[in-house]
């Protein structure tokens, strides 16, 4: 029995780990299949349909999944009416929105990516309401089989189709298609009142709590959106060949910063179920020893990670990319590091989220969210698509440093101890040191090297760190 709670307690880890692996085996078919320009425009209407999801409130309805729609909540009956009545709306408004935007740009391609973002969304609603009620078993299930069938849809279109844009979603598209059915038929079957509020009025769900919730969260989703996306967008619009510098630009997004967001996300698996469960029954204090513990392990996980990247990317570019997207400049390490920083904001952002003062975080991600667009539109006419990277870095850097000194401020409690300031500054001091790019012709000795690098790199870690690194899991264990 405990061998088995243990296995569904790392189930979720796994699931979110084989993803970025399958992800990472892929791009080499990817990059030899599309040309840069090809995938640019492919990312471009992707960063235009993030916009559009955000503004018929899907990620704010997702986010108040994630916080209240926990069946052992007191609210839980009226919050779960409120949602279907939210979902419903967003869905119609979606469509209007989609339309408006397929008069603009007149290409089918916008039209199937906007379809796939839809379901993927429904599904998200399940597999978070899943996460919130501590369901790891089915919530990793979906997660491997929805990764699962978008890879095998990939790799099948490599080798018996000619690879387009469109093939690498429709391993999603169809996947979701199918979850959002059996959801459908499994709510009309064992329980039609799931569907009375759409014929008949209410006064008991509380509306104004869900869009008071909703509406920051849709604030602090758009000035994140502006900071990860907004850059293509200008990319695009400014520069000569904004295609091809979108597609560079992109691909190194998706292998550098999807590196640190799984880490992010396997943590983030965790707080919805239990950090929210822990301030809901003892109280602020004891939400926030448990929250410094998540983030003195992210600092301990990820720093290790970032220094093997920062000082090999040209060797793992060289082996996942193909020629044409392999550029002799250092943007990969300014994006793996951003993220690490971005990775920290979130996490101690969360403190405002959980107390419901979301405004906040709202307010600050507005304001860095405009400054990276004035810093943008300045440096990429001049300096090119690299410069996005590094403006994007910065404000990073100054999210975290901000936030932290709020929360600081605030509660009086330092959520990362004074000796691992060290792990904290190391990506920043390893920036000036990482290598220039390389020139290789033999990619079984430049794997050779990667992994002799990294393991002396692991190495060294371990000997620096491991006091902190015994700690951290001494922690682990006592607290869960």
């Amino acid at each position: 029995m405990k061998k088995r709670n243990t296995f569904i307690s790392f189930l979720p880890i796994f699931s979110y780990i084989i993803g970025p692996i399958l992800s990472f085996a892929i791009l080499p078919i990817i990059t030899n299949a599309l040309d840069p320009s090809e995938y640019g425009i492919y990312n471009y209407y992707i960063s235009i349909i993030n916009y559009i999801v955000l503004i018929t409130l899907m990620p704010g309805i997702n986010s108040y999944i994630l916080r209240y729609l926990n069946r052992n909540f007191p609210e839980y009956k009226k919050d779960k009416e409120a949602i279907f009545k939210f979902i419903l709306y967003s869905t119609l408004f979606y469509i209007v929105c989609l339309l408006f935007f397929m008069y603009i740009y007149k290409d089918f391609l916008f039209l199937y990516i906007a379809t796939v973002y839809y379901f993927v969304n429904m599904t998200s609603y399940y597999k978070s309401f899943l996460n919130v009620n501590g369901n790891k078993f089915v919530f990793s299930v979906l997660t491997m089989l929805n990764v699962l069938s978008q890879y095998i849809f990939v790799f099948i279109a490599y080798i018996y189709l000619d690879l387009n844009t469109m093939h690498l979603l429709l391993g999603s598209l169809v996947f979701s298609i199918l979850v959002v059915v059996i959801i459908v038929v499994k709510l009309i079957n064992n329980n039609n009142s799931n569907f009375n509020f759409m014929i008949r009025k209410t006064d008991s769900p509380d509306y104004r709590k869900v869009i008071k919730f909703i509406v920051p969260s849709i604030g602090i989703a758009l000035a994140g959106l502006i900071l990860s996306s907004g850059d293509r967008i200008i990319i695009k619009n400014l520069l000569d060949r904004g295609d091809y510098y979108v597609g560079i630009y992109a691909i190194n997004y998706t292998l550098y910063a999807q590196i640190v967001d799984v880490i992010i996300a396997v943590f983030y698996l965790y707080i919805p179920s239990y950090l929210y469960v822990k301030y809901e029954e003892y109280g602020i204090n004891e939400y926030l020893e448990k929250l410094k513990i998540i983030i003195e392990t992210y600092l301990l996980v990820t720093t290790f990670i970032i220094t093997v990247a920062i000082f090999n990317y040209d060797k793992i570019n060289y082996l996942l990319f193909n020629s044409s997207y392999n550029v002799s400049t250092k943007i990969s390490v300014y994006i793996v590091v951003g993220q690490f920083y971005f990775g920290l904001y979130r996490m101690v952002s969360n403190y405002y989220l959980v107390k419901n003062r979301i405004k906040i975080v709202m307010y600050l991600l507005g304001l860095i969210g405009f400054m990276n667009i004035l810093m943008n539109l300045y440096f990429v006419p001049i300096y090119g698509y690299v410069s996005a990277a590094m403006t994007t870095l910065f404000c990073y850097v100054f999210l975290f440093i901000v936030i932290y000194y709020l929360v600081t401020k605030e509660t009086k409690k330092h959520l990362i101890s004074m000796s691992y300031w060290l792990m904290l500054c190391l990506p920043i001091l390893f920036l000036s040191l990482s290598p220039k790019t390389g020139e290789y012709t033999d990619k079984f000795h430049v794997f050779l090297d990667l992994i002799k690098n990294t393991l002396i790199i692991f190495g060294i870690y371990s000997f620096v760190f491991w006091k902190k690194i015994k700690r951290i899991f001494q922690s682990i264990k006592i607290n869960l």
